[in-house]
């Protein structure tokens, strides 16, 4: 996530708008949600270790960015975003993320793609003699993921008035404790949102 909202940063402080640093926050965060994919369809690596490796792998990453990864002094054209909002009590940040919530909550009620996700998740071999492809749809939710990360990062760094490389590192542990105690069953296969 932190790669995803240097770039948008960074691009933003050298001139471009938001048509471009949200796009470019979405394709890094693709790209790096579909190295997960690979790594967990391909070669096999169980997908908690993949994604915990990602992080470090970003964290090296931000070692060879210029300061360390850290962007200073955001200029107004990002964090509008963050700083805007309607009748000076709600700020913009949620209403989108509420919106988006309720897109992402219909989708997985109702839309086909989310049942092949839930077969998958569930049984992978079922899902197979189902004619499902769960290699392919794991690919697809990973790349599905980093479109969300890229957005995510957007609205988590819009805000503020800096973006540090480590600013989630360490909450890894954190956010799978809240999505298990939030009900999702970490074996696989069911929700309870």
């Amino acid at each position: 996530m932190e790669l995803c909202g240097y770039t948008a940063a960074y691009l933003s402080q050298k001139g471009f708008n938001f048509l471009v640093f949200i796009p470019a926050a979405i394709i890094v965060g693709v790209l790096f949600a579909s190295i997960n994919g690979i790594l967990i369809t391909k070669f096999k690596v169980p997908a908690m270790v993949a994604t915990l490796a990602m992080v470090n792998v970003h964290l090296g990453i931000f070692i060879l960015l210029p300061h360390g990864g850290w962007v200073e002094n955001l200029q107004s054209n990002f964090t509008k975003i963050g700083r805007t909002s309607f009748f000076t009590a709600i700020p913009l940040v949620f209403v989108l993320s509420l919106i988006l919530t309720a897109i992402l909550l219909w989708f997985m009620k109702y839309s086909r793609f989310s049942k092949k996700i839930y077969a998958v998740g569930g049984n992978a071999e079922a899902a197979i003699l189902s004619g499902i492809q769960p290699e392919k749809v794991i690919m697809q939710t990973y790349i599905l993921e980093g479109i969300l990360i890229g957005i995510a990062s957007v609205l988590f760094y819009t805000p503020k008035s800096i973006v540090q490389a480590n600013s989630t590192h360490g909450m890894e542990m954190l956010f799978i404790t809240a999505t298990v105690v939030g009900g999702t069953n970490i074996a696989g296969g069911e929700d309870l949102v």
